[in-house]
């Protein structure tokens, strides 16, 4: 692991305003991948009426955060790390295909399941967990578990115990913070690996 090198991983896309950063989305992207997109240099806003494209906007900046942690807290000669910069590009790439046409995101393939492949998934999960970026572990559920009935409940509830954080009425030590996490990684803790899309 390289905990020694700062962590470069960022969130590109603001959902409260609609928008998401070019310049630094595609910053690590080569040219020619880039050539295939006519979206400026600086930020784009996406539409109030372009729900669906928000929403897996969302997602998908979160997965491609979650995949960068992934990816950083590996070793430079950990053989998983080609597979998951792979997957890496392709998130941001299919964020840059949602931001240029909003209004096709429903014919927009995306999966981004086979990101859990050969990466221990609940180890992963569990270290999203104790940094505390609990919408990454919910993002990355909700985009790679079969069913994600109970992830839509998962979230639901998290966005509740979030709003109240927020608002200061409780904190990340309070027991309901706490009570949330806990549920949450019982959780995780049932799941098979015949759950993920693999």
């Amino acid at each position: 692991m390289q905990f020694f090198r700062k962590n470069p991983c960022k969130k590109f896309f603001t959902y409260s305003t609609r928008t998401l950063d070019i310049k630094g989305l595609s910053a690590n992207m080569s040219s020619e991948t880039l050539s295939e997109f006519n979206l400026g240099i600086g930020q784009i806003s996406i539409k109030p009426e372009y729900i669906e494209a928000t929403n897996k906007l969302q997602e998908l900046d979160l997965l491609q955060y979650t995949i960068c942690n992934n990816i950083h807290q590996l070793d430079d000669k950990d053989p998983e790390k080609a597979t998951l910069l792979k997957k890496l590009i392709e998130t941001q790439i299919e964020m840059l295909k949602i931001a240029q046409n909003p209004e096709k995101n429903n014919t927009v393939e995306f999966n981004n399941s086979s990101c859990i492949s050969s990466v221990n998934a609940k180890t992963k999960i569990e270290a999203l967990i104790e940094q505390g970026d609990i919408k990454a572990v919910l993002a990355f559920l909700r985009l790679n578990l079969q069913d994600s009935k109970n992830i839509v409940l998962l979230i639901a509830q998290f966005k509740d115990i979030d709003d109240l954080v927020k608002t200061g009425v409780i904190t990340k030590l309070s027991p309901e913070y706490r009570e949330y996490v806990g549920r949450l990684r019982l959780f995780i803790n049932d799941l098979q690996s015949s759950d993920f899309k693999i």
